[in-house]
């Protein structure tokens, strides 16, 4: 069943109560962005480094100008006087070796550098070098050269996009010669890379279908080009708005390369897909039909934990939407994923499970239910009192949304679980306020529940044993750390279902007087 934008408003006012979920999924992509720039830096330099030629420089050159044999020589005045060499020589042997000479001047580390070193002429200039009709040695150099100027600022890179460089980049991307196209979409990789107008101007040149085309052809391709390819696909998805022929177009070949790539070509298809996850539901349907999470469950089983931590992503995402699209992940075993992922080493992995499961018990009653006779439920019990608060927080999630959308019967399986004593442990380590809140509502929910299956003396059956587990003991000592709000949940529940009258239960007369944030321990 499709949520419609009414029902989709319920679900987050109900069930996430202590979360603003469009901030929560805004810092999850604030996330995935830092990560992947991180990572566009370190693999420019990585390329530059495992490319770098050795430092001498050529006879020829130093023949025609002494003085670049000085390696302390100005980077700046360096490349002035190669660029002027290069202009005045026909030796085919003086052009090329000025190239690589140029491409080293511009293999630096510090990126920021470039700025200083690089002007209008001289991409240019390069530019003009990468016409198929130049010697294919000459030509790859040029585009060496264009696709370190793209790494650097983004003034270079608007420079490069007002000389022509899409098309610049196109004219030379083809299987031939692939050392040439891989600069080209390295070049092109780079500028989606570096701001959203660029990116989006690369959308209108169609180059994701460009790409796409490339990568669908009968030449045997590279791993290293593949690779490449693959990355830039990464940062052109990364943006918001997707249009739904990006990803009709680029489906297919991510479903391949993540079949047949490496891994940091399987690791960039994952990214592609945790892009499209995140937009609208058309493009989380089209996900689906494209069979493509038959590719990507298997990543539940990496030893690689960023791997894990993408797709539990990916998954939360599609659970976040349509109930029918949570049925269908249920369906192809979900939850036994979850299962395993649990016992992930990593904070960061079991958080995003059970924000994924809080999704799934925020769904149908049927879900629901599935979710609590599921092993897992007992692994997110445990979560309860987890040493990272932000799992314990998506834990107490987990529960809340089962209180306020569960079936009673599965709400009272949860007592039949053992969930008491989780629960007793949660409360007894609890320190952050919108926990505590959400555990104390669970309190209530549950002991409300159990109003509903009275025994035949009209007794609450979940009194007893909240009781004896100690969850009545910790609840009342969590008073001292309560909001006001909470502090009245806790008050309510000693009157109606313990017996205690109003201030009963204090240990000082002050205790009423309950700061709205809780006492400063």
């Amino acid at each position: 069943m499709l949520k419609t934008p009414e029902r989709i408003s319920d679900r987050n006012k109900d069930f996430k109560k202590e979360i603003d979920l469009a901030t929560h999924t805004k810092n999850r992509d604030t996330f995935s962005v830092e990560l992947r720039k991180s990572k566009r830096l370190e693999n420019v330099w990585k390329r530059r480094a495992n490319f770098l030629p050795e430092s001498q420089i050529s006879p020829l050159l130093v023949s025609l100008y002494p003085d670049l044999a000085n390696l302390n020589f100005d980077s700046k005045l360096r490349l002035q006087i190669l660029f002027q060499i290069i202009a005045a020589q026909n030796s085919y042997e003086v052009i090329l070796a000025g190239f690589k000479e140029i491409r080293k001047c511009l293999s630096i580390e510090d990126t920021s550098e470039l700025s200083s070193m690089v002007n209008s002429n001289y991409i240019q200039y390069l530019i003009q070098y990468i016409d198929p009709k130049i010697f294919p040695e000459i030509q790859s150099e040029a585009m060496w050269c264009l696709a370190n100027i793209s790494s650097g600022a983004h003034e270079l890179c608007e420079e490069l996009m007002n000389l022509g460089i899409i098309n610049a980049c196109k004219s030379v991307i083809n299987l031939e010669r692939q050392d040439i196209a891989e600069n080209a979409v390295w070049c092109l990789a780079n500028l989606a890379g570096d701001c959203k107008e660029i990116r989006e101007k690369l959308i209108e040149n169609e180059i994701v279908q460009f790409l796409v085309n490339l990568m669908e052809s009968d030449f045997e391709i590279s791993i290293s080009l593949a690779e490449t390819t693959a990355w830039a696909l990464n940062n052109i998805f990364k943006g918001d708005n997707l249009k739904i022929k990006m990803t009709n177009d680029a489906l297919p070949i991510v479903k391949k390369m993540l079949k047949y790539g490496n891994d940091n070509t399987k690791l960039h298809c994952l990214y592609i897909a945790l892009y499209i996850s995140a937009q609208n539901e058309f493009h989380v349907q089209t996900l689906i039909n494209s069979n493509i999470l038959k590719r990507i469950l298997p990543f539940f089983q990496s030893n690689i934990q960023k791997e894990q931590l993408i797709v539990t992503k990916i998954i939360g995402n599609i659970i976040f939407g349509d109930d029918t699209h949570t049925q269908t992940l249920i369906n192809l075993g979900i939850l036994d994923y979850f299962q395993n992922l649990m016992l992930s080493t990593s904070p960061e992995i079991r958080k995003e499970v059970l924000w994924a499961l809080s999704n799934i018990t925020a769904g149908t009653k049927l879900q629901i239910a599935l979710a609590v006779e599921h092993p897992v439920i007992l692994l997110a019990m445990q979560a309860l009192y987890d040493a990272s608060a932000p799992v314990k927080l998506e834990a107490s999630i987990v529960f809340n949304n089962i209180i306020h959308a569960g079936a009673k019967p599965t709400i009272l399986g949860l007592v039949h679980k053992n969930i008491l004593p989780h629960l007793r442990d949660g409360l007894c380590n609890v320190k952050n306020q919108i926990i505590l809140k959400n555990l104390v509502e669970f309190c209530d929910g549950l002991l409300n529940v159990g109003k509903s299956f009275l025994t035949d003396e009209g007794i609450n059956p979940i009194v007893k044993p909240f009781d004896e587990s100690g969850c009545l003991t910790a609840l009342e000592k969590s008073q001292v750390i309560a909001g006001q709000q909470t502090y009245s949940i806790i008050e309510r529940i000693l009157g109606n279902y313990f017996g205690f009258e109003e201030g009963e239960y204090d240990e000082n007369e002050d205790m009423q007087k309950i700061p709205e944030d809780g006492f400063i321990i």
